[in-house]
């Protein structure tokens, strides 16, 4: 999975001036930050080492494109935070990941929201 969060970063990871990595006891990856100029991006694993969350931070708050996945590595999840506030559209998915809701956000707070049908299982 490690392979992923070095495609999903991008070159971020080539000019990092500091990477940090957390281990759960079973010593899978539990974390993965890289930092560059006070940015830091966050890539967290469940136990089973399958990607959970990858988060942009500026100066310790969340800030920038914010994604969470269910234990099967299925987006579930997917928007922006600025200064540690939601901000814009915020897409959510059932676990086949089929858009549920798209939320739009002012500074942490829901405008509105759309909500699509969804399929019987």
């Amino acid at each position: 999975m490690m392979i992923l969060a070095v495609l999903v970063l991008g070159g971020f990871l080539a000019s990092a001036q500091s990477v940090k990595t957390t281990f759960y006891k079973n010593n899978k990856v539990k974390t993965t930050e890289f930092t560059v100029d006070g940015i830091t991006e966050k890539i967290t694993y469940y136990k089973n080492g399958r990607l959970k969350e990858v988060a942009t931070y500026k100066n310790g708050k969340l800030d920038g494109k914010w994604q969470e996945y269910n234990k099967k590595e299925k987006l579930i999840s997917d928007g922006t935070y600025k200064d540690g506030k939601k901000v814009g559209v915020w897409l959510e998915y059932d676990a086949a990941s089929k858009k549920v809701y798209e939320i739009t956000y002012v500074e942490n707070v829901k405008v509105s929201t759309q909500e699509w049908a969804r399929e019987k299982q």
